[in-house]
């Protein structure tokens, strides 16, 4: 599900996988920094934080997290 929030200035999507596990994302463009930012959040206590814009006509949104599986190492995250 996707709504739109503050006079469309704000995206909110939600989702629901068949196993009951969940998440929402809120999409928001930052006018001063001209660039997109996603903040996930999950049913399992995940997060994740992401921000980029539009590259050769697609959305690209990257942003770093630390890898549960192994201590101290950081993960790249990339979406399309």
């Amino acid at each position: 599900m996707l709504r739109t929030l503050h006079k469309g200035c704000v995206m909110l999507e939600s989702w629901t996988g068949a196993g009951g596990f969940s998440g929402s994302s809120l999409n928001v463009y930052d006018v001063d920094r001209k660039k997109w930012h996603q903040t996930w959040v999950d049913s399992g206590g995940g997060l994740l934080t992401l921000e980029g814009g539009l590259s050769d006509g697609k959305m690209v949104l990257t942003g770093e997290a630390l890898n549960a599986d192994k201590p101290g190492e950081v993960t790249l995250n990339r979406i399309t």
